[in-house]
């Protein structure tokens, strides 16, 4: 990793969404699968493109090949990938999009797409090239709590920090923590 990765200041949220279009389903009428069209995609390919999703909500769009793990490229951008097994509200504390690793039981391979936003009715996702938003219990039924996040690294990041370290990341570190130690001050007085 480049110690001359600029510090672009962006970072990408989950968004929140105030008057959610969740669609409803007709009485008596079986609601036809939101998702199909993933399940019928090759798995690696909308892996690809989730993370591509991913990108654009970082406005970091760059090219990512396929056959290659998408997460061994990010960095040329700037940014790592953080890949954990959570819970919603554990996803949600992170406050960043993220691609969910979806599965089915007939099928012997993940599904993903990109969350974008979510809030408590329902999530919104990048499927096909198109936002969808759908009742987060569509979503529970295929996610096992396995997602991958995007994050920025600091300026000069080479390698995760240890207590006592005196290099550039762990500078960055302690400026950030004193500037949100200071802003918890101000709202107390």
């Amino acid at each position: 990793v480049s110690a001359d990765v600029p510090d672009t200041g962006r970072v990408a949220t989950i968004e929140t969404e105030s008057a959610p279009r969740v669609a409803e389903q007709p009485p008596g009428e079986a609601m036809p699968d939101p998702l199909a069209s993933l399940w019928s995609e090759d798995p690696e390919a909308t892996r690809l493109t989730a993370v591509r999703a991913l990108l654009a909500a970082w406005y970091a769009p760059i090219p990512l090949q396929a056959g290659t793990d998408p997460c061994s490229q990010v960095d040329a951008a700037g940014l790592r990938c953080l890949v954990d097994q959570d819970s919603w509200p554990g996803l949600l504390t992170l406050d960043r999009p993220a691609v969910l690793e979806l599965w089915r039981a007939e099928d012997d391979a993940p599904r993903h797409v990109a969350l974008l936003a979510s809030d408590a009715n329902g999530v919104t996702l990048a499927l096909d090239g198109e936002r969808l938003r759908l009742a987060r219990e569509v979503i529970d039924r295929d996610w096992r709590g396995r997602a991958l996040v995007l994050w920025q690294m600091p300026p000069g990041y080479r390698r995760p920090s240890t207590r006592g370290d005196d290099d550039v990341t762990s500078a960055w570190l302690a400026e950030r923590l004193a500037l949100l130690d200071d802003n918890d001050t101000d709202a107390g007085t």
